[in-house]
């Protein structure tokens, strides 16, 4: 809590020097990431409730919370623009890995 009254404050002192708008940084930048935070935590937590308490429930949880992530900031945080941009790199790296 004290972190983030210290994030907003900075953000506060700073937002004239860089021309910074609040809703706009708010809209764009901590709305997608708690949206992130919430939808990707949910895969990983039921996982790891039903897997054995070793190295390969270790292993399980993590490819989980990995992949959850992924998709969860390519569905919900980036924008139509830069899920384009990923996805044509994403063909071109493809290609390039069956030459």
């Amino acid at each position: 809590v004290l972190e983030f009254a210290t994030f907003i404050s900075r953000l506060m002192l700073i937002r004239k020097d860089i021309n910074l708008s609040l809703t706009y940084f708010v809209n764009s930048a901590v709305i997608p990431a708690i949206k992130i935070t919430i939808v990707s935590f949910i895969p990983p937590l039921i996982v790891f409730r039903y897997v054995n308490d070793n190295f390969v429930g270790f292993i399980c949880v993590s490819c989980v919370s990995v992949f959850s992530v992924l998709i969860s900031v390519y569905f919900w945080g980036i924008t139509k623009d830069e899920r384009k941009i990923f996805s044509t790199k994403a063909v071109v790296i493809m290609r390039k890995l069956k030459q």
